[in-house]
C-alpha cells in the first residue's frame, strides 16, 4: 500500500469524523436549548446535510444514536473515525480463475460492463463443455 493512499485514507476518515461531530453536535445544541434527546435526534435526522463536496447527505436516526454512544470527549474526533478495515486484495467469494478473467477482459476492452463480462465467461464455458 502507497504512502499516497495510507494518507488519503486518513484524510477520508477524518473527514468522515468531522462530519459525524457535527451530527452529534447539532444534537448537543438543540439539547442544551431544552430539546428531549429522542426529539433532537429526530429533528437532526429529518434534515439533508451538505458535505465538503456539496452533495447533499442524509443520515438515519439509528446512525445518529450510534454516533452520540461512540463519541466521547476524551478521544474527541478520533472516537467517530470509522473503524479501519482490513484492504481485501481479491474476493473471498468469486474464483480466483474468475477474477483473473474479469481483469484480462478490462484490459482488452475497459468500457465492458459486468453483465457483459459474465456472459462472455458463460459463453466461453459452455463452448469448452467446461462445468460452471
Amino acid at each position: 500500500m502507497t504512502k499516497k493512499y495510507r494518507k488519503s485514507r486518513a484524510k477520508k476518515r477524518q473527514e468522515e469524523a468531522l462530519f459525524r461531530y457535527q451530527i452529534v453536535s447539532q444534537v448537543f445544541a438543540l439539547e442544551f436549548g431544552g430539546a428531549v434527546r429522542a426529539e433532537a435526534i429526530k429533528k437532526v435526522a429529518d434534515e439533508t446535510h451538505f458535505i465538503k463536496e456539496g452533495r447533499s447527505r442524509k443520515v438515519s436516526v439509528r446512525t445518529v444514536y450510534r454516533w452520540l454512544a461512540a463519541y466521547n470527549d476524551d478521544e474527541g474526533l478520533a472516537s467517530l473515525e470509522p473503524a479501519l478495515r482490513k484492504l481485501i486484495e481479491t474476493s473471498v467469494v468469486l474464483p480466483e480463475a474468475f477474477i483473473d478473467f474479469i481483469r484480462t477482459e478490462k484490459d482488452l476492452d475497459p468500457r465492458a460492463s459486468a453483465p457483459e463480462l459474465i456472459d462472455v465467461r458463460r459463453s466461453v464455458r459452455s463452448s469448452r463443455g467446461t462445468p460452471r
